[in-house]
Formats: C-alpha cells, sequence, structure tokens
C-alpha cells in the first residue's frame, strides 16, 4: 500500500484535537510550515480506501484542516489568532522577553499579522531591539539623531546604539568646554551631537579620521579645535581660514562656538570638501566657504592673497613649511595659529629664519591642556609684520619638497 494512502488511513482514525497537533506547529519556521504541509498532502485517491463513510469524512475533515494550515492561506493568520495571543501572554509572564521554545528571533510574518493590536506590534518590536541592538535596519543614520522620525524606533548603529553612548559624550563637552571658560547655548550643543554623527556615518565611506569613538571625537577634535580660544583673542567677526580643514577642525569647532566668525574652509580633496557641504547643510550654518584648492594656489590667488585676520592649521606640516601655506593668506598685522605637538620648541627654532624670510615673527608657544587628553598641545603664534615676498609660496609640492631654510 503506498505511503500516502496509509497515511490516509491513519489520518482518518484520529481524533481532531489530535489531528490539528499534527498538522500544526505554531512555533516552525517557513521551512517546517513546508514540511508540514507536504505530509498533509496524501495520495488524492485515498478516498477510495477509505472503509467506512465516518473515515472518509474523518479524512475530508483532516484534509480541510490541512490546507487551512498551508503558509500560503489567507486563513492562517484567522486560524492562528488564539496561538498569537497564548504567545503575546506567555511572553508578559517573562520580564525578559525569552520564551525557551521559541527562536530568539522574532517571526517578521507575526509582526504583520493582521491578528496583533498596536500593542502587541509594539512589545514585538521591543523583543526584536533586545534579540538584536545593534541591527542596522536603517541605512539613513541621519534618522536615528533627529526624534520623531518614526512611529517605532529603529535599531541604531553600532556608535548610537543605547542612549548611554551619546549621554556620556555629551557631558564630556559641557564639562570641557566650561574648564575652558566657553559658554555654549543648547542649541550650539545640538549641533556638536550632529556634527559627531555625521562624521561617523560620512566616514564609513570616506577616509575623514581614525578616531571614530563619540567620547574621543569631543575630546580630541571638538575640544582640542576649541582651545584655539584659549590662546587667541579672535575679534569679533574676524576672517578666519583653516588651511587642510579635512574634516573640518579646528574651522567648524570655532565656528558653531563663535558663530560671528567668517570662516574659509582650506581643503585640496574633494571627498572632504563633499562632506563639508554637507555638514554645512545639516548644521545650517551660514557664511562658510569652502575652498577646494592646495594652499600653495590660494596664496597667489587675489581672491584669498593677505584677506585673512587669522591664518590657523593643525598638524598640517613642520613650521617651515606651514610659514609658507599660511603667512601669504593673511594681511600684515594679522596672525598665524598652529596647533602642534611633540617637541615644538625644536621644531620652531629650527624655523625661525623661514619665518623671518616670509614676513612673520614668533610670539610666543602657548603650551595647552585638552580636557580628558594625556597627550601635550602647544600653540606657535606668528605675527605678520611685513608683506610676503612675490615669489611666495611657491608652486604646488614645492614648499613640502624643498622647505625654506
Amino acid at each position: 500500500m503506498a505511503s500516502g494512502e496509509r497515511l490516509g488511513q491513519r489520518l482518518g482514525r484520529l481524533g481532531r484535537h489530535e489531528r490539528g497537533v499534527l498538522c500544526s506547529n505554531r512555533h516552525a519556521d517557513t521551512h517546517d510550515h513546508e514540511h508540514a504541509a507536504a505530509r498533509c498532502d496524501v495520495n488524492p485517491n485515498a478516498d477510495a480506501h477509505a472503509h467506512t463513510a465516518a473515515d472518509r469524512d474523518a479524512y475530508a475533515h483532516t484534509r480541510a484542516d490541512c490546507d487551512a494550515r498551508r503558509p500560503s492561506s489567507t486563513a492562517s493568520a484567522v486560524i492562528d489568532a488564539d496561538a498569537n495571543a497564548a504567545v503575546i501572554q506567555h511572553a508578559d509572564a517573562h520580564p525578559d522577553g525569552a520564551n525557551p521554545h521559541a527562536n530568539s528571533d522574532v517571526d517578521e510574518a507575526d509582526f504583520h499579522s493582521d491578528t496583533h493590536t498596536d500593542a502587541d506590534r509594539a512589545n514585538l518590536h521591543a523583543d526584536a531591539d533586545r534579540a538584536n541592538p545593534h541591527a542596522d535596519a536603517n541605512p539613513d543614520a541621519h534618522s536615528n539623531i533627529y526624534p520623531g522620525s518614526d512611529a517605532f524606533p529603529r535599531p541604531l548603529r553600532d556608535a548610537d546604539s543605547v542612549k548611554s553612548q551619546r549621554d556620556v559624550p555629551l557631558q564630556v563637552l559641557i564639562e570641557g568646554v566650561r574648564s575652558l571658560g566657553i559658554a555654549l547655548s543648547p542649541d550650539q550643543v545640538d549641533q556638536f551631537q550632529h556634527y559627531a554623527s555625521e562624521l561617523i556615518d560620512w566616514n564609513r565611506r570616506v577616509n575623514l579620521t581614525a578616531i571614530t569613538e563619540r567620547t574621543e571625537i569631543v575630546r580630541k577634535h571638538f575640544l582640542d579645535s576649541l582651545t584655539v580660544l584659549a590662546v587667541i583673542d579672535l575679534p569679533v567677526k574676524s576672517r578666519l581660514i583653516d588651511v587642510g580643514s579635512g574634516a573640518g577642525f579646528p574651522g567648524l569647532p570655532l565656528r558653531i562656538a563663535r558663530p560671528d566668525l567668517r570662516l574659509t574652509l582650506l581643503e585640496a580633496t574633494r571627498k572632504k570638501c563633499d562632506f563639508l557641504n554637507h555638514v554645512l547643510s545639516r548644521l545650517a550654518l551660514e557664511g562658510v566657504r569652502i575652498v577646494h584648492a592646495r594652499a600653495e594656489e590660494a596664496g597667489r590667488d587675489p581672491a584669498h592673497r593677505e584677506q585673512y585676520d587669522v591664518a590657523i592649521a593643525r598638524s598640517v606640516a613642520g613650521m617651515n613649511v606651514l610659514a609658507e601655506y599660511l603667512l601669504p593668506l593673511v594681511r600684515v598685522g594679522g596672525w598665524v595659529v598652529a596647533q602642534k605637538s611633540g617637541d615644538v620648541q625644536t621644531e620652531v627654532e629650527r624655523a625661525l629664519s623661514a619665518i623671518a624670510t616670509l614676513g612673520g615673527r614668533v610670539r610666543g608657544v602657548a603650551p595647552v591642556s585638552v580636557p580628558g587628553v594625556d597627550e601635550p598641545r602647544a600653540f606657535v603664534r606668528v605675527e605678520k609684520i611685513a608683506p610676503v615676498p612675490e615669489k611666495y609660496p611657491r608652486r604646488a609640492g614645492m614648499p613640502e619638497k624643498r622647505p625654506l631654510r
């Protein structure tokens, strides 16, 4: 006798409850459902082997029940309503959301089932977040920054996975600026938070920085940039150019803290300029120019030569090279400010002749302490006391290849 026929007879002898158990497994995945459905596909000619009218009637009921249990059946949501309610009730009885008889992942079909209420969906969504808190369900990280973008919060990226990861850097920022004697409004604090989020997101695609942990971004990018305000007095509406700005440091943090500054960001890499334009748009910063050019080119361009009150750079090059980049950009009476680390005094002594050739005079080396950063930092302050000779800066690449002595 064919196996399908034997199964048909067996099903005919089972009670209704036993047939339901045989054909249904509420917590089975799609693969298991397909096998369960296959077991119900008995030989269509099995009716001929049923010996009694009762057997044939039982077989008909069994076949109808099995058909109703198929995953593709539109009736499955109705049939499973009681089971869904039982699962939710069981989950409520376990505060940790665990079900010892179920897979830890929430069944996507269960989540979208019409048998759930809004509260049930919220519970299921919370279970999904607990099961996989780092799921990248949203390709646009920005929707994780601005609240209210979804009825249910989407799983966050690694850098934004838990609230405390934002709270800790926020406190570091507030305490850090206070120690520097800087006051920030709530809107300015928000701008710094959004800036950090955009930096982390873009850095996945463009090499902007090696520093990607939020607290380190606050300390080694934001606070480090803001120490400029502790060593030099920037008059209101000062014209400031940040040379080799990269991801916007130190220029953008200074502009956020001092909205009156007229800032130009000079950057030679197109992708970094794209990031800067994006950040300016996101933070709604107006009055900031981005110039895609090398420092040597800008220094010979009348639109930039001797047009700024202050030129600033952070770890771009040695002082003898940096002087040729920066001094042509500032007016006579303006200032060059170089952020440095390491043996700054020796570096400055070796650059004194080059600085003098370019019309500058060193006015001091000011050590600074960045809150939360152990490495020593210092600013070299150079005043421009005479115009730069017309032949400087030399063509692109020459200042670094053959530094002035």
